[in-house]
Formats: C-alpha cells, sequence, structure tokens
C-alpha cells in the first residue's frame, strides 16, 4: 500500500514524463559546463569537436542523468501496462491538455464517482511503483 505522500511524489514524476528527457540531457549539459565558459551553452554546434561530444556522451554516468532516465524508462514501461481506459486518462488527464485538472475534477468530466476517479489514481501510480521497484 503506498502512503498518499507517496503517491503524490510518485504522481509529480509521472505528469512530468515528458520533461524527464530534457532534464536529463540538461543534466549532461550542465555537468559540460565549465566555469571559465559560462557562456558554453550560447555557442552553435560548430563549436563542438567530435572529441567534446564524446565527453558528453561519457557524461551519461551522471548520477541526475541516470535517475532521469531511469523514470521516464519506468513512466514507459507503466503505462504499457495500463489497460486501454487508463492508458486514455493518462494521455488525456496526466499528459495531455487536460493535465491541469485534478482527479476530482477528473471525475466530474468523465462523470464517474471521486472514489472511481481515486481508483485509478491508485492503479496508475501503483504500475509506476512496481515498475521502479518501490513495490
Amino acid at each position: 500500500m503506498l502512503s498518499e505522500s507517496k503517491k503524490a511524489t510518485l504522481e509529480e514524476d509521472f505528469r512530468k514524463h515528458k520533461r524527464l528527457q530534457r532534464e536529463a540531457l540538461i543534466a549532461i549539459i550542465d555537468s559540460n559546463v565549465h566555469d571559465e565558459d559560462v557562456n558554453a551553452w550560447i555557442k552553435g554546434s560548430r563549436e563542438h569537436s567530435q572529441q567534446a561530444l564524446s565527453q558528453i556522451i561519457q557524461k551519461e554516468t551522471n548520477r541526475i542523468y541516470q535517475n532521469r532516465m531511469l523514470k521516464y524508462d519506468a513512466v514507459c514501461r507503466a503505462r504499457e501496462r495500463l489497460s486501454d481506459e487508463l492508458k486514455r486518462i493518462v494521455d488525456v488527464y496526466m499528459w495531455g491538455e487536460y493535465s491541469y485538472l485534478g482527479w476530482k475534477d477528473i471525475a466530474d468530466r468523465e462523470e464517474v464517482s471521486n472514489k472511481t476517479s481515486y481508483n485509478w489514481r491508485t492503479k496508475i501510480l501503483t504500475t509506476y511503483a512496481e515498475e521502479l521497484g518501490e513495490i
């Protein structure tokens, strides 16, 4: 059984799925910016030698990068394990145009009880927690 605080943390990660890859790449770039070149991120791609690009790729050992990609992969696997109905809920209400809605608003919009919408939430987050190895 997941605590409410754990569900909130998992939901936050799950909802920001589309940003996880970007955050992982930012972590790699941030780890490569040196103090003497604070404007390195502004330079065009022509400024980077093959060696510099290789070093960036080698930074996949970066812990922040690994953490973000682990979460990204777990979210993808969890979504694939969901029923078609729950996939639609994820796509529309967690990642789509109505991602700003809370679970009570989702219940109203889907014309189901609050209990049903919270059961959906629990199933989605439990599946995600299983993929992360937290259950």
